[in-house]
Parts: structure tokens; sequence; C-alpha cells
């Protein structure tokens, strides 16, 4: 759970695992990705939609998962498998794991 005994002192791991479902637009840094390796779609698309894209995705794997944790890792997968512009994509979207401080600021 990450907190220790009687002092309820938070423990942190020395790792931590991590998945994402990507969804790029027309300012990612390299608007190009496996589904689209051309960049013809996440060209056109703006970061608003690629927002509402995520958010819509939330809400399915919300509601596909029903609060079962394993639902709602097994939805996330699903999703990320068929629409992430990354290449995790193709483990679900799991980048694995990593020591903290040694994956880019966002994660």
């Amino acid at each position: 759970s990450g907190w220790a005994g009687e002092g309820r002192e938070r423990v942190m791991p020395d790792s931590v695992r991590c998945s994402h479902l990507l969804v790029k637009h027309q300012g990612s840094r390299r608007p190009a990705s496996w589904r689209d390796p051309q960049g013809a779609e996440i060209k056109k698309r703006t970061q608003d939609e690629a927002h509402k894209l995520l958010t819509a995705f939330r809400e399915q794997i919300l509601t596909e998962g029903g609060g079962a944790s394993e639902d709602t890792l097994r939805a996330f997968e699903a999703l990320a498998s068929k629409y992430s512009d990354c290449s995790s994509a193709q483990r679900g979207g799991d980048l694995g794991s990593f020591a903290r401080g040694k994956m880019q600021p966002a994660f």
C-alpha cells in the first residue's frame, strides 16, 4: 500500500511500473506513429481533439472496468493496444518498470 506500520510513514518504492495510452496531435514532437507512419491523421488532429479522445477512452475504461481493478486494466490494455500512438501499444501500453527520476518528467 505504500504506508509503513504504526507511524504511517510513507514508504516510496525503488521503482514504479507505468502504462500509457498516447494520442498524438499536430503539436507533438514527432507527429507520426506506428499507427500513422506518415502522420496523415496526427497532423490534422488538434491538441483539443486529442484531449477529447483521451477523455472518451478514460470514460470507456472506467465503464468497462466497473470498479474492478483487473477489468479496468484489461479495458485499458485493449484500448491502448488499438489506439495508442506509442509502440508500447504492442504491450497494452505497458512501459515497464523504472526507477524514480529516470523517465520523462510527465511520468
